[in-house]
């Protein structure tokens, strides 16, 4: 890339963050459909320490690091650009484990299962962790309250999450009675892909309207 802006020159912002946020969304969301519970329970925890330890650690060096290099006034500047810095992109991890996942290697299970189920959560931790710095930078939010909300945040969104996942359990079960079954119990092929199209389609409607509400609902 010869300049900087090269190839997004003449590109509204307001279309970048358009287009980068339904990046996002797209990605989550297929590596949500790549996941399924009963793979996840099993290493619940060690997803939780790949979600926090690596990123802790990468945290620590790199706010202490760039306070010494770039000399910021405080440590918060320095852990602000930390935070913000170590936390994994999924555009770039999901799109690499769901192919080698399409290849036949550790399909719903093992290490890559537990490095999907990671990503997602790590996301949440550096967010939480950008946001509670930056309300202390700039006394936008008291600090008991930012040291609560990042929890809170979680617990609920896991909350709503399972709430919605029976919602639309259901959904997907009216629309497959829609046709009658096989001689042998089963649907069709051509029905049940249709009804995986249909209900991705809503699903990812769904998920791109709640990410929209969700930045302009203060």
């Amino acid at each position: 890339i010869p300049t900087l802006g090269y190839l997004t020159k003449g590109i509204y912002k307001d279309v970048m963050k358009i287009a980068q946020r339904c990046g996002l969304t797209v990605v989550l969301t297929r590596a949500g459909f790549s996941l399924a519970l009963k793979s996840i329970k099993p290493h619940m925890l060690a997803s939780v320490l790949l979600a926090t330890l690596p990123y802790g650690f990468e945290v620590m060096a790199h706010g202490l690091s760039a306070h010494k290099i770039f000399g910021y006034e405080s440590y918060s500047w320095s852990f602000l650009q930390a935070t913000i810095c170590s936390t994994v992109s999924p555009a770039i991890v999901v799109p690499g484990v769901l192919f080698l996942q399409d290849q036949g290697y550790g399909l719903g299970y093992g290490p890559l299962s537990l490095l999907l189920s990671a990503v997602s959560l790590e996301v949440c931790f550096g967010v939480w962790a950008a946001n509670f710095i930056i309300g202390l930078l700039f006394n936008s939010t008291p600090l008991a309250v930012a040291i609560v909300l990042g929890p809170v945040q979680i617990i609920g969104g896991i909350i709503i999450g399972i709430l919605c996942g029976i919602i639309f359990h259901y959904f997907v079960e009216i629309i497959k009675t829609e046709a009658q079954r096989l001689p042998s119990g089963k649907y069709a092929a051509d029905h049940i892909d249709s009804t995986m199209d249909l209900t991705f389609l809503v699903f990812l409607s769904l998920n791109l309207l709640s990410v929209f509400l969700g930045y302009n609902v203060k």
